[in-house]
């Protein structure tokens, strides 16, 4: 198999290979792949990583299928995968997942376990049990937290092929990838291309010295070591899970285990994502005591989470207020200020250019966009082209984009 090749290009001590018919793509990669192994190799890293990155350069373009309910989740598994050159589609739940399945083909599905309305478990055995041609070759890899003991067999049995912890680690998911995904030359939409042939032009290089209860360096491997999204990160956890406490002490009154197990089980995750120290056990524990039925130490422990989660929250509310500004801004317009449509016609038809065939300059092209609609009377369609953007979800975004250009009276011409 494939496997073997590698490792006697490993022991013959080639550089790379390449896994024919080849295209430019496929040899550009593999070439400057060897360049940039070449120069790593002052840093001393193990051969075997070099073996490795040559093979992911093998599965670049690869259709992911990420079934994942939490937002903040789906962001930090989005932006590992794109960073390798993988295109992502993701659903919110199992539910979404049969019929993103049943639509589209992909190469591999990222499957999480816990979900409301369809756990991972009763999605796969729909997947697997659908007349589709080839769904039984499809890896389904499955996505589950270290304290769930016994999910990997229950994976298993429900038909996933493999599995991998969450917090995820880089590591692991690329070797679980390369393991599954068939070798082969697929194209390589050029809004990724472009992001990991210059590396990650999102980086913000602040650095962040020094964060109560959050291992920073720990939370930056994550995402890719990108600076900017590990920041969004921190602020989204605060605006979703500071009042996480009271929401789990509140569903436990009400004797809905179901949610107070569903929230801590987030906060666990997510948390872990970020690097934070003690949350994630603290959090872990609680989670295992309320699945197993057990009260004796409930309180105990729901004061150790509330005050693990009460540090990180305050941490990252000390970075924000301490932040200096990213640069001077203008100052904003008035909410529900005009537009004046001569100004930003040339932007709106850049972007409608942009969308299709290079991301990186489409969100440059947005930033433009900002300071005219952000607060203007166009804000809120503004900020729906910004969410539909920061998803990749170009169709929609046209659309949203097609809106602000009618309101202004503005004529789009897609091909400029």
């Amino acid at each position: 198999g494939w496997k073997d090749v590698i490792n006697k290009a490993s022991a013959a001590d080639l550089a790379g290979f390449l896994i024919k018919p080849v295209n430019r793509s496929v040899l550009f990669d593999t070439v400057m792949a060897i360049y940039r192994l070449d120069f790593e190799k002052t840093s001393n890293a193990p051969k075997k990583d070099q073996t490795a990155a040559l093979a992911q350069g093998q599965i670049r373009g690869a259709r992911i299928l990420l079934v994942e309910d939490n937002e903040i989740n789906q962001q930090v598994a989005r932006e590992l995968l794109e960073s390798a050159g993988l295109v992502v589609e993701v659903a919110n739940n199992g539910r979404e997942s049969v019929t993103a399945v049943a639509d589209s083909d992909f190469d591999l599905v990222l499957m999480d376990i816990q979900m409301p309305e369809m756990d991972g478990f009763e999605a796969t055995r729909m997947i697997r049990s659908s007349d589709k041609d080839g769904i039984a070759r499809l890896p389904i890899v499955a996505m589950t937290a270290h304290a769930m003991t016994g999910d990997r067999e229950k994976s298993l049995a429900a038909g996933m092929d493999d599995h991998i912890t969450k917090p995820i680690v880089p590591e692991e998911l690329f070797s679980t990838l390369i393991k599954w995904i068939k070798p082969e030359a697929r194209p390589i939409p050029a809004y990724l291309y472009s992001r990991t042939a210059t590396g990650n032009p999102d980086i913000d290089a602040r650095p962040i010295s020094g964060l109560t209860g959050i291992a920073v360096k720990s939370g930056l491997t994550r995402v890719n070591g990108n600076m900017k999204l590990y920041r969004k990160l921190l602020t989204e956890f605060v605006h979703t899970s500071a009042a996480a406490a009271v929401e789990i002490r509140n569903a436990l009154a009400q004797n809905d285990l179901t949610t107070a197990v569903r929230r801590v089980h987030t906060i666990k995750g997510v948390s872990g994502n970020m690097g934070a120290v003690k949350l994630p056990g603290s959090a872990g524990e609680l989670e295992k005591n309320l699945i197993l039925g057990a009260t004796a130490d409930l309180n105990r422990l729901l004061e150790g989470f509330e005050n693990d989660l009460d540090e990180v929250v305050s941490a990252i509310q000390e970075l924000n207020r301490s932040d200096p500004a990213d640069e001077p801004k203008k100052a904003p317009q008035e909410q529900g200020a005009s537009v004046d449509p001569a100004v930003v016609a040339p932007i709106l038809n850049e972007l409608a250019a942009l969308l299709e065939s290079d991301m990186a300059e489409a969100m440059n092209r947005l930033e433009a966009l900002k300071p005219h609609l952000e607060s203007s009377e166009l804000g809120d369609e503004f900020r729906r082209l910004e969410n539909y953007l920061d998803g990749f979800d170009t169709d929609k975004a046209m659309t949203c984009l097609k809106d602000i250009a009618l309101s202004l009276n503005i004529s789009i011409n897609e091909e400029a």
